[in-house]
């Protein structure tokens, strides 16, 4: 693995890691709704920013989304290039990739 791959893992895995911790915890959502962005469903602990949801009762701060309106492009972790394709909050697991590496993924030939 490249190590610049290996440094844009760093944010994902810490990601993965509060977002254990998030769903063991008892913290009340019942005063934030599920929301969507594009094709993913949001809900504890991730919320979606510019909803009027509280971060002290919607979530932790990392785990606040931003949504750009566009189903094509997604759900982005809060001041960040990770764009989250996907949610299992079964498995307590995410997929996300970062934009850029993405955007070069297109141009990569098989």
């Amino acid at each position: 693995m490249r190590p610049v791959t290996s440094l844009l893992l760093l944010p994902i895995l810490a990601s993965l890691q509060q977002l254990a911790t998030a769903a063991d915890a008892t913290a009340g959502d019942a005063g934030c709704p599920q929301a969507t962005c594009g094709n993913l469903t949001l809900a504890y602990p991730f919320w979606l920013a510019g909803q009027g949801q509280d971060v002290s009762s919607c979530g932790p701060p990392a785990f606040r989304l931003t949504c750009n309106g566009s189903a094509s492009a997604g759900a982005f972790l809060s001041s960040s290039y990770m764009r989250v394709l996907g949610i299992d909050y079964g498995n307590r697991s995410l997929v996300a990739v970062h934009a850029l590496l993405a955007a070069d993924a297109a141009c990569v030939s098989s």
